[in-house]
């Protein structure tokens, strides 16, 4: 029986930020009951992570799909990153510069895909696409894995992941949701419009769109909540 979540971060870094590490204690805080893993390019000491973050498992890939923003979008745009969860029902890919605020139980479950909206449409051809970010981003894992065995396109583009899934969810080959569906659940350039925080399951590059108001989450949730110093 396949498990239903899974949190995903992965990173090429040997040790986080003091505001990456906030984001993801955040993170498993309120989905304590979620399977987590960092993905790391093998060879990567672990002390750091396995001493920071104990209740997270590590898997190791090969250090080229994490080398550069090309190989990171092509391995995501690969069935061998699916096949790593493919006894979960939902991955969630959280970026370390994501944070999530709620559990994702809260996510609606009818979508195969849902990523932050762009202020700014991405064009792929004659497309406008505005959902959505893959930072932080939702995706049926078998769906992902089975798409990309079999659109042979994939394997020629060589941009942005997510830029590529919202065109196949335009195509009608992944069921997205319309921009003013998902920025209900995630949350990336429209953080300056934000007033209640709580509103949201989750948020991506706050310390780009509105670092001020990351600061505020990291304050209301490690040091208020839990006195917690980092």
């Amino acid at each position: 029986m396949s498990k239903k979540y899974v949190i995903v971060c992965p990173t090429h870094k040997r040790a986080l930020s003091k505001i990456e590490i906030n984001n993801l204690r955040i993170t498993e805080k309120v989905n304590s009951c979620v399977d987590r893993y960092f993905l790391l390019p093998k060879g990567t000491p672990t002390d750091f992570y396995s001493t920071t973050f104990p209740s997270w498992a590590i898997i190791f890939v090969d250090g080229k799909y994490l080398s550069s923003n090309l190989s990171y979008n092509k391995f995501l745009l690969s069935h061998k990153f699916y096949e790593l969860f493919i006894c979960y029902k939902f991955l969630i890919v959280c970026q370390a510069d994501a944070i999530i605020l709620k559990n994702i139980s809260y996510l609606p479950v009818q979508y195969d895909y849902i990523g932050a909206p762009w202020k700014n449409s991405c064009k792929f051809l004659t497309v406008s696409l505005y959902v959505g970010n893959g930072g932080l981003s939702l995706r049926r894992t078998l769906k992902f894995y089975y798409l990309t065995r079999v659109l042979f396109f994939i394997k020629f583009f060589n941009g942005n992941e997510d830029v590529l899934f919202a065109f196949i969810g335009f195509l009608k080959l992944l069921k997205v949701p319309k921009s003013e569906i998902a920025k209900n659940y995630f949350v990336e350039t429209f953080a300056d419009k934000v007033n209640n925080y709580s509103d949201y399951v989750g948020y991506h590059a706050l310390n780009i769109f509105n670092p001020n108001l990351e600061m505020k989450i990291h304050n209301d949730f490690l040091n208020k909540k839990n006195n917690e110093q980092f």
